[in-house]
Order: structure tokens, then C-alpha cells, then sequence
């Protein structure tokens, strides 16, 4: 018996194991074709989320801490939109309000 009849006649000897083993393999390969397509699928929400509106910087104003909370107060005005406006290259610019708030002594926050 040669090392080749072996190789070829010994899968079909035990039928149950040959099975499980090809629907081990087919289960791996799928485990990673999806896990390949999810990482691409995030990567590119993830890109796109952080590329909404083209944005290619973000400009923030000074914090005044002088304030009874401990963030502070952006001092940015609104006529820094229409400078940012004037300036060349810049196709849009766009004024956006964000806070913080302080959740200290709040239920499910510690």
C-alpha cells in the first residue's frame, strides 16, 4: 500500500469523523470571512463618521475657569465663523455649540 492509497482511502474509513472535520473547517473559514467583513464593515463606519461634513480641523476656544464649575466657558465667539469664512481655501466653516455637564451626586454614576 502506498503512502498516496493511504492518504485517500483513510478519510473514507471513519465517515463520521470526516464529516465533523469538514464542518469544523468550513465553520473556521466562515468564522473568518465574517469576522474579516465586520472589521472592514467598522473601519469604514468609523471612517466615515469621523469624516462627516469633510471636516479637516476642528478650532476651540480658550476655557475660562473662573466660573463656578470646574470646565469653564468656551470664549469663541460667533464673528470667528465668517473670519474662518474669509479665509482662502476654506470652502464652508461651521459653528457648533458643545457642553459638559457635571454628574457628580447623580444615581449610576460614580
Amino acid at each position: 500500500m502506498s503512502f498516496l492509497s493511504l492518504i485517500l482511502k483513510n478519510p473514507f474509513r471513519n465517515k463520521s469523523r470526516a464529516i465533523l472535520a469538514i464542518i469544523g473547517i468550513g465553520i473556521g473559514i466562515a468564522t473568518i470571512v465574517a469576522l474579516g467583513s465586520i472589521t472592514a464593515g467598522l473601519t469604514k463606519s468609523i471612517d466615515e463618521t469621523l469624516h462627516t461634513g469633510g471636516a479637516d480641523f476642528s478650532i476651540i476656544g480658550k476655557s475660562d475657569n473662573s466660573t463656578e464649575n470646574s470646565f469653564g466657558t468656551n470664549t469663541f465667539s460667533e464673528n470667528w465663523v465668517s473670519i474662518i469664512n474669509n479665509v482662502s481655501g476654506v470652502k464652508k466653516s461651521v459653528g457648533v455649540y458643545n457642553d459638559r455637564v457635571s454628574i457628580q451626586n447623580r444615581r449610576f454614576f460614580h
